[in-house]
């Protein structure tokens, strides 16, 4: 999958052009840190889960985060973090929402969103989702 992923990406970027960075949004079984960092390096951005085990942050670090998108109000409570992967060699942003006690970190390597619109666009995916399978 991945080589197949570099090469579809490869004429995406072409398409859309300089100046311009699509992002890829992987569910966790497309975790690869090695792939993260070959897609950065080709200017597409990326967003996932974090896979594996990721140290709880402590309750008191969360920010409440109150923001309207698509004519809807959110609120998350939020700890925002960058992270390093592949021996320091790969910096992304972690994300983290805090919700009835259970934490759930997403990495982006999207900088220039506010975190809570990173955590609106990972936690509201399923809306997108339900809409490719009833469409």
């Amino acid at each position: 999958m991945t080589r197949m992923l570099v090469r579809i990406l490869e004429q995406v970027r072409a398409l859309v052009g300089p100046g311009r960075r699509p992002t890829i949004v992987f569910d966790p079984g497309g975790w690869s840190p090695k792939l993260f960092k070959q897609l950065v390096a080709m200017d597409v951005d990326i967003a996932t889960y974090r896979k594996g085990r990721v140290r709880q942050v402590a309750e008191k670090r969360f920010v409440l985060r109150d923001a309207r998108f698509d004519g809807r109000r959110v609120r998350y409570r939020l700890y925002d973090q960058p992270v390093r992967f592949l021996r320091g060699i790969l910096r992304l942003r972690q994300v983290t929402r805090l919700q009835d006690g259970h934490q759930t970190p997403a990495l982006t390597s999207r900088w220039n969103l506010r975190d809570i619109a990173v955590a609106y666009r990972m936690f509201e995916r399923w809306r997108q989702e339900n809409f490719m399978c009833w469409a």
